[in-house]
């Protein structure tokens, strides 16, 4: 297994991502491991091509949340999402997507996720089958009396979501 530098998030809690250099079939073998000091609080292991990892403390905890993306495979992108919050940094959110059709952001004011309207497919583009949708939900979801919770909801227009 390849240890990637640990992510510190604060507070003596640190996120590392562990991936083994051998590639199966199904993609490669693949670890994060949330801690606080030397104590594993969260160890979530699963199989891609990448675990991406985005830290910022939605909570006002002084401990940076964690949203992990295991994007395990497709031409569309997809994967699963994880928010790991609050305190020991309990799973608070999960999604199995794809990057066409959805797409998620961690801000100091919670998590946004965009998912395509699947009745807005744009007219023009019907023969593709990963793109074009021209309305967008989009749901924010903050940490309210120690639970992350949708606080808003709106359509957006395809411009105003952020493909990653």
């Amino acid at each position: 297994m390849i240890a990637a530098t640990p992510i510190h998030l604060g507070r003596g809690y640190t996120a590392i991502v562990h991936r083994s250099p051998q590639a199966r079939s199904y993609g490669y073998p693949q670890t994060l491991e949330l801690r606080h000091r030397r104590v594993v609080l969260q160890h979530f292991f699963g199989y891609g091509e990448t675990l991406y990892v985005h830290a910022t403390d939605i909570t006002g905890d002084g401990v940076r949340d964690v949203l992990a993306e295991n994007y395990t495979d497709g031409s569309a992108g997809c994967g699963t999402f994880r928010l790991y919050a609050g305190p020991r940094l309990r799973e608070a959110y999960v999604r199995r997507d794809c990057g066409d059709t959805f797409s998620a952001v961690l801000t100091p004011a919670g998590l946004l996720t965009w998912r395509a309207i699947s009745s807005s497919k744009d007219p023009k583009t019907d023969g593709y089958i990963h793109c074009c949708w021209l309305r967008w939900l989009r749901t924010t979801r903050n940490w309210v009396h120690g639970r992350l919770r949708i606080t808003a909801r709106d359509v957006v227009a395809f411009r105003a979501v952020p493909h990653q």
